[in-house]
């Protein structure tokens, strides 16, 4: 099993402290099947992928601390080279929030989320990933965060995160949550309160309003949750069902909440497409999740690292309004890069 999970291998957060992972020879799917293995999916942000979904040969849903058992057992090296990571030139983020701040006056939009990534030409060895995983299972364990991840050591390819954010969980309730308002753990400015609430209130609304053909939106109490360096504010959001929805169909409905792309959401999927046009984002943000039986989920999939055969990228975004300020929304930025790199040992 070693071996084989090491080389191609898939894992994602199941039911509460435990983890559902694929190893072993990867068969990829045009569409959701009802097959006896779990079915996972990663697909791009913009669900253009023909095959997103794909199954494994062998499976098993572990604890989080069987997980960090079996992953100790595999011995690892020190790394031979450090990674440096390349920074994207400031300007690029700059002249964005300049052009958002001409669509909040236009009312074009409400809020939108531009991102950067960092870039690293080392390359993810299999002693790297196997560091990797360790801190990143260990973070799942300490936080109330949702592990995901999949990777082909063959092709040299690959997504490792460990998001605050679940798009939705499916049984007789259909949940989601809104998570947004992002502040440092030791430190929070009053004078942000205002611009903090207000970009999570927006989030709620669009939420909700992707929520309504489902059935009754309740929408629950704002709580502050801490996730080591940052603390985010998350309201969690239920649909009661009459009927059991198609994964796909919520996807389509959800995604992208106003958490990672931009509300309104017709005028914001043109910013973002746009906006893509400079920056590819790959599976930054991208929903990314399983089937295994009755039980369906669905992680937002950011705080990650991707990589191929050109080296490792990580991603960040900040929620910018109207009242946002430049350097404030930057050194969220920054402050997120650092917790990322932090939690995969990178």
């Amino acid at each position: 099993m070693k071996t084989k999970f090491l080389e191609s291998g898939t894992l994602i957060s199941s039911k509460p402290g435990h983890v559902l992972i694929g190893f072993g020879k990867r068969t990829w799917l045009r569409r959701e099947e009802q097959l006896p293995n779990p079915v996972f999916y990663f697909p791009d942000f913009f669900l253009k992928n023909t095959h997103a979904w794909f199954t494994h040969e062998e499976w098993c849903e572990l604890p989080l601390s069987e997980l960090q058992e079996f992953l100790a057992e595999i011995q690892t090296h020190p790394y031979a080279d450090s990674v440096t990571w390349n920074l994207p030139k400031k300007e690029l983020f700059e002249n964005e929030f300049a052009n958002l701040q001409k669509q909040f006056e236009s009312k074009k939009l409400e809020k939108a989320v531009p991102y950067i990534f960092a870039q690293s030409t080392t390359r993810m060895t299999r002693n790297r990933l196997q560091q990797c995983l360790k801190s990143a299972v260990q973070y799942a364990i300490t936080y109330p965060a949702h592990l995901y991840g999949f990777w082909d050591h063959s092709k040299g390819e690959g997504v490792l995160g460990v998001t605050p954010e679940f798009l939705f969980d499916l049984n007789s309730t259909l949940k989601s949550v809104a998570c947004a308002g992002t502040y440092r753990s030791d430190l929070q400015d009053q004078q942000d309160q205002h611009k903090l609430l207000r970009e999570h209130q927006i989030v709620v609304k669009g939420i909700q309003e992707s929520l309504v053909n489902f059935g009754s939106v309740n929408v629950g109490k704002m709580i502050t949750t801490n996730f080591g360096a940052l603390n985010h504010f998350i309201t969690p959001i239920e649909v009661p069902l009459q009927q059991r929805p198609e994964f796909d169909s919520i996807v389509l409905a959800l995604h992208p909440t106003p958490a990672l792309g931009a509300f309104p959401k017709q005028e914001g999927s043109r910013w973002l497409e746009n906006y893509a046009l400079k920056y590819t984002r790959w599976r930054y943000g991208a929903p990314v999740g399983y089937i295994k039986e009755t039980q369906a989920k669905c992680l937002v999939a950011i705080r990650n690292v991707q990589w191929d055969e050109a080296g490792m990228y990580i991603g960040v975004g900040c929620g910018v309004v109207c009242e946002s300020e430049y350097d404030s929304e930057y050194r969220e930025l920054q402050l997120k890069l650092q917790s990322i790199k932090d939690l995969l040992s990178l």
